[in-house]
């Protein structure tokens, strides 16, 4: 598989996470913003931003093992080497690193998800 093909790779695992992203995004970003604020219409920014920080970690806790492994699909599908799958790159990060290997790279896929989403969700 080679040039664009290659980007495609390992797609299914974050797929296949994105409802349980979406929910936790907009569940506890709802809830939270509950709990700390009384005016839901028109919230203060520091609700806005608690709640959407609270809300991009939790969800980057979800997206980040499923980032890892169509990550590293993408990576050995140019090596030439036998075709993997989902599984089977689960298993080596399990075999090799336990289930402590899951969050390798977890710190900036968390970052990003609280940075992001506490800025988008102000102006929904």
């Amino acid at each position: 598989m080679k040039g664009f093909g290659r980007c495609l790779k390992g797609m299914l695992a974050p797929m296949a996470s994105v409802s349980a992203m979406n929910a936790v995004f907009f569940g506890v970003y709802t809830s939270v913003l509950q709990s700390i604020d009384d005016d839901l219409e028109t919230p203060k920014i520091t609700s806005t931003y608690v709640a959407g920080t609270v809300s991009g970690v939790l969800a980057g806790l979800i997206s980040g093992p499923t980032e890892l492994i169509k990550c590293r699909l993408q990576v050995s599908a140019g090596t030439g080497r036998e075709k993997k799958t989902n599984y089977d790159i689960l298993r080596k990060i399990l075999k090799t690193d336990g289930y402590m290997g899951l969050g390798r790279g977890l710190g900036v896929t968390v970052t990003r998800g609280s940075c992001v989403l506490r800025h988008l969700l102000r102006y929904v």
